[in-house]
């Protein structure tokens, strides 16, 4: 069954004019952050299904950017009205028979 539905374009917010704003205003730091930025995309890339560790450990602090990104950005987007199927995940974890 087909449903309409809104939601946050994140997909708008341009990755490589983000990134250029970023090494623009890093001064002094910009060759450290190209030199960070290609390391941990490098292996983002290559822990793609593996690698959960190192997402866990940095949890706290990926879940208060994304907040502040959310707050801040995000918020100010126009929601996209959506068609499509949605697919819920559900996981159950214990059935009761009554």
């Amino acid at each position: 069954m087909d449903y309409a539905y809104s939601k946050v374009p994140t997909v708008s917010v341009p990755l490589k004019e983000t990134m250029a704003l970023l090494l623009a205003k890093m001064g002094f730091q910009r060759e450290k952050a190209m030199a960070i930025m290609v390391e941990v995309m490098t292996e983002a890339i290559g822990t793609t299904g593996r690698g959960q560790g190192a997402l866990a450990a940095a949890l706290p602090i990926v879940v208060e950017a994304m907040t502040m990104v959310e707050n801040e950005v995000l918020a100010r987007l126009p929601r996209t009205t959506c068609k499509g199927v949605v697919k819920p995940y559900l996981t159950l974890t214990e059935g009761v028979t009554v």
